[in-house]
């Protein structure tokens, strides 16, 4: 079973839960395509996001953005080899990061599943950008 980080600062006003599908294999950040870009200022979590997320800096990616909400992919400063999704809805300084050594990591946000992991976790999923993917 892999090691799940979990900083749940909006957890509860949020409505997240984390549900972890276990498949894939430790190091998956290195070779995650979402990874392969260089990183843009627009990939950059808000100051106050860094350290609440204990996520690496360098590595935030940003997935999608809807409505105030945005999703990045980043890797975990606490396991290595973790990846993780970052949520950055704008109000406080903490943000949840589920962070996991396999992938797909899956994520359930007001009733709606959002992915991260190169390839869609079954067919009913949306993709809606590079390694990140919904489903309802």
């Amino acid at each position: 079973m892999s090691m799940v980080t979990a900083c749940r600062g909006l957890v509860g006003a949020l409505g997240v839960f984390i549900v972890l599908a276990m498949s894939g294999c430790a190091g998956v950040s290195a070779t995650m395509t979402v990874f392969d870009r260089e990183q843009q200022p627009a990939d950059q979590l808000p100051a106050d996001a860094r350290s609440a997320a204990q996520i690496d800096s360098t590595s935030t990616r940003l997935l999608w953005v809807d409505g105030g909400v945005s999703y990045f992919a980043a890797t975990s400063m606490e396991e290595p080899d973790a990846t993780c999704i970052v949520v950055v809805d704008g109000s406080p300084e903490e943000y949840p990061a589920y962070c996991s050594t396999s992938v797909p990591i899956i994520v359930e946000i007001d009733e709606e599943r959002f992915a991260l992991g190169d390839t869609a976790p079954g067919p009913e999923w949306e993709q809606l950008a590079d390694s990140f993917w919904r489903a309802p």
